[in-house]
């Protein structure tokens, strides 16, 4: 069974690898350190106005990485999605 793609799911699959730095981080999910491996769950109150802000991550060059859509995802689905971008696994 084929389930529909729309418009916003493309866009989300798509963003799938896409890294940035964790002050610009827009959209909720599962989001992993690209250089040490840790895995950050970004829910939808978490990007509400300021909150993100609010966890005080402070680094120079770190960069982080969309894994999933879902930040509720089973861990062990996580560390295969995030293992198949070639990233390090450390959750």
């Amino acid at each position: 069974m084929r389930t529909k793609e729309t418009r916003n799911t493309r866009i989300i699959n798509e963003a799938l690898g896409v890294s940035c730095r964790f002050n610009e981080i827009d959209n909720l999910g599962f989001w992993v350190n690209s250089n040490t491996g840790e895995g950050y769950r970004i829910t939808a109150d978490s990007l509400k106005s300021g909150n993100l802000a609010e966890i005080g991550y402070v680094a120079n060059n770190d960069h982080f990485t969309f894994v999933s859509s879902d930040p509720y995802a089973p861990i062990s689905r996580l560390r295969t999605e995030t293992a198949n971008l070639d990233l390090p696994v450390r959750f």
